[in-house]
Parts: C-alpha cells; sequence; structure tokens
C-alpha cells in the first residue's frame, strides 16, 4: 500500500507539472510585445521620421527574435529597409562617431584618450580654397585623440568627416593642445603674428598688475 501511494503522489507531481507547463504555455503564446514596422523603403542612413515607421504589437513567443521596442524617430538606419520590415535593435547606426588620421605639427607627447583641442595655421600659399587659409584658428575642442603616430587619428562626428579628410590633405598645419576647454577663449578670429605678439604684451601687462588674465578683444590687422 506504501508503495502504492507514493507511485500515486509521484504521478500527481507530474500531472500538476504538466498542467503548470500547458498554462504557461498558454500564457506565452497570448503574450504581446510593442513592435515597429517600416511604412515606406529606406535608404542606407536614412533618419527616421515620425510618418516613416508605425507601432504595432506582435506576440512575443519562444524564439530569440529580438524586435525595437522603443521609438526609432530620429535613428539612423544602417542598411536598406524595405516597407513593411519588423524593426530590429540592429538595423540602427550604434555611433555617430568617426575615426580620421591627421598630421599634427605640433602635439605636447600625446598618448590615446587624451583630450585635445586643434588649431590650424594657414600660410596663404595657394589659391585653394583650404590652402589659401591665412593665420592660426581654434578649429575643434575637446576632441578625443585615439592613437599616435604619423599620422596620429581623432575621434570626430560623422558628419564632419569629409571635412577633416579635406583639412587632413590640405597644407594647412596642425596643431594640438592638450586641454578640457576651460577659460580656453573662443578664437573665432584667425590671427596674424602681429596681433598675438600685441596680444600677449597685452596680458603680460595685464597679469603684471594682478588685474586678471581677460583675453583683449584682437584689434584689426594693421592696428596698434
Amino acid at each position: 500500500m506504501r508503495r502504492i501511494a507514493a507511485i500515486g503522489a509521484v504521478v500527481a507531481a507530474m500531472l500538476a507539472a504538466v498542467a503548470i507547463a500547458a498554462v504557461l504555455l498558454v500564457e506565452n503564446a497570448n503574450a504581446k510585445t510593442t513592435a515597429w514596422v517600416v511604412t515606406r523603403d529606406l535608404a542606407t542612413g536614412a533618419t527616421v521620421d515620425a510618418t516613416a515607421a508605425h507601432q504595432i504589437q506582435v506576440p512575443t513567443g519562444t524564439d530569440t527574435y529580438t524586435v525595437l521596442t522603443d521609438s526609432p524617430v530620429g535613428k539612423q538606419v544602417s542598411h536598406v529597409l524595405r516597407a513593411g520590415d519588423v524593426l530590429r535593435p540592429d538595423d540602427f547606426v550604434t555611433s555617430t562617431m568617426v575615426q580620421v588620421p591627421v598630421s599634427f605639427k605640433l602635439a605636447p607627447g600625446l598618448t590615446a584618450n587624451d583630450v585635445v583641442d586643434i588649431y590650424a595655421v594657414g600660410s596663404g600659399s595657394s589659391t585653394g580654397a583650404v590652402n589659401s587659409a591665412v593665420g592660426t584658428r581654434l578649429i575643434a575642442r575637446r576632441i578625443t585623440v585615439v592613437a599616435v603616430g604619423s599620422p596620429s587619428v581623432i575621434e570626430v562626428p560623422a558628419n564632419q568627416e569629409p571635412l577633416w579628410v579635406t583639412l587632413s590633405s590640405s597644407s594647412v598645419t596642425l596643431i594640438a593642445a592638450r586641454s578640457d576647454g576651460v577659460n580656453v577663449p573662443t578664437a573665432d578670429h584667425s590671427y596674424s603674428t602681429d596681433e598675438v605678439l600685441n596680444l600677449l604684451a597685452q596680458l603680460a601687462v595685464a597679469n603684471s598688475d594682478g588685474s586678471g588674465s581677460t583675453v583683449p578683444s584682437p584689434s584689426p590687422s594693421g592696428g596698434p
């Protein structure tokens, strides 16, 4: 009798487990999750707007297919998409930064992951639009150095890639200053050598009398 009772208990436990599994399968079959479907064809690099995708509900299922659950609006697609495609996380560009090679004429012993400000020095020796630049100008702040060498590699926004490649292949000299940008004045003006000497002289006077280190506005070229 004891053996029969034990066997009955085991059978009952097995039946209960099967019943629970069946309930879970039914619940999973009815479960839904948010997804997004493309409403029109999208080219590589296109930015999804509010009319390019709409929200749907799809069965959760038991497979490993992963759908995008948050809004795709404002994201860039990484490959061609067709109308009716269900969006996945890997359909989108995950980084908006690119790495480009540059050659610095001067740099303060840079190492990978340093943050620098970059200055351009033009000689005005050419009629080309880039090569004809004259003077020294601060052209970029807080740029991350990825690798150091000849050339070095910096990380910049993807939409600036053509600009940096053009600059790197020009005769414009690039100088890097290791800097976090704090208290560095804006230099929209392209300084001539005379202006730089005048400004440094004024700063030296200001610092010697303890009046601070405010950068004076540059005087017009040829001015006092």
